[in-house]
């Protein structure tokens, strides 16, 4: 049984971002991990763009390994800091497939000028997965 089948739980998908001592958080939510792990992508992302604006006209293949559930959030969204980084790169659709400490995912975005200073990065702090029941 899978990560996704173990704590499968009916709810709207959604994300949220709330105060964070350091700057700001990210929540998803979502009827999977899978998809609470779409959704903190789609967070991430709205931290620096509007998603509408973002286009999903290239796909970029990002894996995972961690037996942690929360340190895999965590490696998740640092990839996907890295890939906007050196791609170049904001995403705004993610399909992620989670299996036991694997996770598989292809974020869709597009190539656009970064040259703005921002930085982000992923931290540990605060970082919690559990079903709401």
């Amino acid at each position: 049984m899978t990560l996704d089948e173990q704590n499968a739980v009916p709810q709207q998908q959604t994300w949220e971002h709330f105060s964070h001592a350091a700057d700001i958080g990210v929540r998803g939510f979502g009827n999977s991990p899978a998809g609470a792990f779409e959704q903190a992508a789609r967070a991430l992302t709205a931290v620096v763009a509007d998603l509408d604006s973002v286009q999903a006209r290239h796909v970029v293949e990002i894996r995972c390994e961690n037996p942690d559930p929360e340190l895999l959030l965590v490696d998740w969204l640092n990839a996907l800091i890295y890939e906007m980084a050196v791609r170049h790169m904001l995403f705004s659709r993610f399909d992620v497939r989670i299996d036991s400490q694997c996770l598989e995912a292809r974020a869709r975005g597009e190539n656009l000028d970064l040259s703005c200073a921002w930085r982000i990065a992923s931290l540990y702090h605060e970082a919690c997965i559990f079903p709401i029941l």
